[in-house]
């Protein structure tokens, strides 16, 4: 019985040599190119939004709309969120003034409440302790 050569890196190589290609690293290219550039692409797009503040999975300029009606119960969870939004919902401070002089006591109420944590400030400055 003949004795089989060794199997070194040199022969490995020369064994891989033979083989022919069938694409797999323009394949890889591709895909890593496609990859890269999805990347970017998600990168860019989340850098470019708007850091609109968002209450109970509306954005504030929902709220907003939803407030110009005065109806029902949509009007006090407006002013919940943008309670809980905070200052970060300083767009609603000018609504939220107007809102002060509303007709409806609850209306008021709850414009006053909101303002007083959004924007102290204002709040003093239309007289609310």
């Amino acid at each position: 019985m003949g004795r089989r050569p060794r199997a070194s890196l040199e022969n490995a190589r020369l064994d891989l040599a033979c083989v022919p290609s069938c694409g797999v690293g323009k394949k890889r290219d591709i895909l890593l190119a496609f990859l890269f550039v999805a990347f970017l692409g998600g990168l860019v797009w989340m850098l470019s939004r708007p850091t609109e503040p968002v209450c109970h999975g509306k954005p504030l300029s929902a709220w907003l709309k939803e407030l110009y009606g005065w109806t029902g119960d949509t009007n006090q969870a407006a002013f919940v969120a943008f309670r809980e939004m905070g200052t970060k919902a300083s767009a609603a401070v000018p609504m939220l003034l107007e809102a002060l002089s509303d007709n409806d006591q609850e209306v008021r109420t709850h414009a006053a409440w909101a303002l007083k944590r959004i924007d102290p400030a204002a709040a003093a400055k239309a007289g609310l302790k």
